[in-house]
């Protein structure tokens, strides 16, 4: 009796969805979406996660420039994607380390603007925007283990958008 009653409450289970896995979307884009997803707390950009093996990333980005600091700590994997510049900083041995950092350069600034990703972090977070006719417009904004930067394409924009997200520890 005891096997009959598991087994239905198994088959009911799988019946109603509870056993099921639901796939989430990884923070991929220079979106509000991205920026979402990390402040509640993702640990992945670009389908990279801090913590991931690096065998495991080589699998998904191929033929990376590769360097490395001078004690031999820190390990730097930079791959061209359609999107950007992922650049990926990883412990360990070559090729055997796990990811410690994770940038995305964008190519395009064509993400959020500062004002909004702003006030979708708080008022907790860090930031800094500046204006210059002459320089350009640039901000930044750190909040947790995400920091966001934000350019205009000329010094006469002064809408600032997001072009750059890094994720660390």
């Amino acid at each position: 009796m005891k096997k009959l009653m598991s087994s239905l409450l198994v088959l009911g289970l799988v019946l109603t969805g509870v056993g099921v896995s639901h796939n989430v979307e990884a923070a991929t884009g220079n979106t509000m979406k991205t920026v979402q997803q990390l402040n509640h707390g993702d640990q992945s950009l670009e389908n990279v996660k801090i913590g991931e093996s690096m065998k495991s990333v080589l699998n998904k980005y191929h033929n990376p420039i590769y360097s490395y600091n001078l004690n031999g700590t820190e390990k730097y994997y930079e791959f061209r994607t359609n999107k950007g510049v992922l650049l990926i900083t990883a412990n360990g041995k070559k090729d055997r380390g796990h990811v410690i950092r994770v940038s995305m350069t964008y190519n395009v600034a064509n993400g959020p603007s500062y004002k909004s990703v702003k006030r979708q972090l708080g008022n907790k977070a860090i930031s800094r925007v500046h204006y210059n006719s002459v320089t350009g417009n640039f901000g930044y904004i750190q909040s947790g283990h995400a920091s966001y930067q934000f350019s205009s394409n000329s010094p006469n924009d002064k809408n600032v958008k997001l072009y750059r997200i890094d994720l660390a520890k």
